[in-house]
């Protein structure tokens, strides 16, 4: 059969998929889903007083059942009744946490949903001094918190939410230290205020502080080398030439109650902050030990002054020439760890032209004012 003039429209009806079915909370703060087989959303709120749950129909133009129920845990049931509403979604005001379920029947669909509703709480948070020795320091944060439970429909197993916490340790005293709920460090030697911040996955905080009282000591000192620079005598900061003298700064660390200073082998201080001259030929390492009586903890410095005296030295020119041009001008002698000194000068005929007992001075070359004539001098020193 031929057909001549005719048009023929083919419609599709295409449908738009909406989320339904599912148990929704808008105001929910925090979700994630069960651990066991065909999961539900678990919700929680910042108080569960006063929230709404919310279930839509498979086809917002038909009409459903929702009948709400909710869980027993002594039972595993579902079967205590709330509330029964007839349209293409509904709404239920809750008060209590706990489990809650709604069936859904209707045009197309007779399908059960469930879900649980929690509020999270942090209870107080405090720390504890587990052990404090002159070593170390170790502290650990208690936190507590209100249990949440859900349960598996098909088992009855039940399961506890992790709170998933975080520790944030600080110290009055700066520094960075271990983060957990159990942290070890090195003993402080300051008195130190240490707080704690709990955090858990849902924005719940809480802290704690401690004050500690520091039993361990660190011993340290600064040194001032106060030795003059005196012209020709062999000397450097801390070696050389003696007498060195050095005066000495504490500058421990901690309740400290006594200070012993040894100067190597040369002697012994019990000043907190004492002044020393170093006389004796050879090396001498100066330590500081501290201690805290009441604790019985001590500290024997690290970062130590080594004071260098050297043997007496004594050398002399053979030439000079006083010209005043500002290079060895004077007949004056290099010297070290010189006690006592005693010069004469004597012309080529016996005649005393110079004379001093000071090693840093030296002779100009002049008699009575006068410059001397070149030639051959003798030199006694004692």
């Amino acid at each position: 059969m031929r057909l001549s003039g005719c048009a023929f429209f083919i419609i599709f009806s295409i449908a738009v998929a909406t989320s339904y079915g599912q148990i929704q909370a808008p105001s929910a703060i925090y979700s994630e889903m069960t651990n066991y087989a065909s999961p539900d959303p678990v919700y929680f709120f910042s108080t569960v007083q006063m929230q709404v749950l919310t279930c839509q129909g498979p086809n917002p133009s038909d009409t459903y059942n929702f009948n709400w129920t909710r869980h027993n845990p002594s039972g595993n049931t579902w079967t205590q009744p709330l509330q029964s509403q007839v349209g293409a979604s509904s709404d239920l005001m809750i008060n209590e946490p706990g489990g809650y379920q709604v069936r859904v029947t209707g045009p197309g669909v007779d399908a059960i949903y469930r879900c649980w509703a929690f509020e999270p709480m942090l209870n107080n948070t405090s720390i504890d001094e587990v052990e404090a020795t002159c070593f170390y320091l170790d502290l650990r944060a208690n936190n507590d918190s209100l249990p949440l439970i859900y349960y598996n429909p098909s088992t009855s197993m039940e399961t506890r939410v992790r709170y998933n916490r975080t520790y944030q340790w600080t110290a009055s005293t700066g520094g960075t230290l271990p983060q957990g709920a159990f942290i070890s460090m090195n003993a402080p030697v300051e008195n130190t205020k240490f707080e704690v911040l709990v955090t858990d996955k849902f924005g719940n905080q809480s802290s704690a502080y401690l004050d500690y009282t520091a039993i361990a000591v660190e011993a340290k000192y600064r040194r001032e080398i106060v030795k003059l620079n005196v012209p020709q005598e062999i000397h450097s900061e801390a070696e050389g030439s003696a007498p060195i003298e050095v005066r000495f700064q504490d500058e421990s660390k901690g309740n400290i109650s006594a200070w012993e200073w040894r100067f190597g082998r040369t002697g012994v201080a019990f000043d907190r902050n004492p002044f020393y001259v170093f006389t004796a030929f050879g090396k001498d390492t100066v330590t500081l030990r501290v201690v805290n009586r009441l604790s019985g903890c001590e500290s024997i410095s690290e970062d130590n002054l080594i004071v260098n005296v050297v043997n007496s030295l004594l050398e002399v020119p053979n030439t000079f020439t006083p010209n005043g041009d500002g290079a060895n001008d004077e007949f004056r002698v290099v010297y070290s760890s010189i006690k006592k000194y005693h010069i004469v000068v004597f012309n080529r005929w016996g005649r005393k032209v110079y004379e001093s007992t000071n090693p840093a001075e030296g002779w100009d070359g002049t008699v009575g004012g006068s410059l001397a004539p070149p030639g051959v001098y003798f030199y006694y020193i004692e």
